[in-house]
């Protein structure tokens, strides 16, 4: 049967107490969209990039994924009068030292944007080692209940680069430790109703040892963990494609 066709009512389904079926409508309700500063991009998307759901950025080194996330920085603070959505702050957690601060002042114009005020309504942190991203978690969540609904975008930049180096030959362990960091911050997206962007590298896998005549396989880096906690997959600069593909 098609699943177009399964339209369950879900107070009518067993075992669902009506007071979190109540919580999750009112949860969708709420739910807005972050434009991602590229109109084919929103139309792609659906509006942009989506609230309490985690939204991955992947490819190969230098195809934009940075880019895109400084260019969210500025348009997440910017009111969208048309769908309600009021615009708020942003945290940024970098753990490859790719952010910039002085990209910030060179897209406000383009999006009519104060250059100070921009600048002030982005946290940001700088992760040196697993047990610092961790940490950045814990005072992530302090913040935003301080900031209770200010904080409207965080972005981990990227969010595999630390795991990939402190599990080198401990594959488990690592997507045990991803996979536990993925559901706190999509726990934490659910609950302070915020939109998650996390970049993700892809790495080229040659199973012959180098030889220079076989085509070489593009890996993503732990697809396997964001398969179960990642909502949306965006592939930016994927070979053999136009430019970007998303799947869910």
């Amino acid at each position: 049967m098609p699943t177009a066709c399964l339209q369950l009512d879900p107070v009518k389904i067993k075992g669902v107490p009506e007071a979190r079926v109540a919580k999750r409508k009112a949860a969708a309700a709420k739910c807005f969209t972050i434009s991602t500063g590229s109109t084919e991009m929103n139309k792609l998307l659906g509006g942009g990039m989506e609230a309490q759901a985690i939204t991955e950025l992947h490819g190969k080194w230098w195809t934009g994924k940075t880019r895109i996330c400084h260019t969210m920085c500025i348009t997440a603070q910017i009111p969208v009068p048309e769908t309600g959505y009021p615009g708020g702050r942003v945290i940024y957690i970098d753990t490859e030292g790719t952010f910039r601060l002085d990209r910030l002042p060179e897209i406000c114009p383009r999006f009519d944007a104060n250059v100070e005020a921009a600048l002030e309504n982005v946290f940001f942190a700088r992760a040196l080692n697993l047990e610092h991203q961790e940490e950045l978690l814990d005072n992530m969540a302090m913040l935003l209940v301080a900031q209770a609904g200010c904080v409207k975008l965080v972005i981990v930049d990227s969010i595999t680069a630390l795991f990939r180096t402190g599990y080198v030959g401990r594959d488990k362990l690592r997507q045990a430790a991803l996979g536990q960091f993925l559901k706190r911050l999509n726990q934490l997206a659910t609950d302070f109703d915020f939109a998650v962007v996390c970049t993700n590298n892809q790495y080229t896998s040659d199973p012959y040892g180098g030889m220079t005549f076989v085509s070489q396989v593009p890996v993503e880096v732990a697809a396997s963990e964001f398969e179960y906690c990642g909502h949306l997959k965006l592939a930016v600069g994927a070979p053999n494609t136009k430019g970007l593909w998303v799947g869910r």
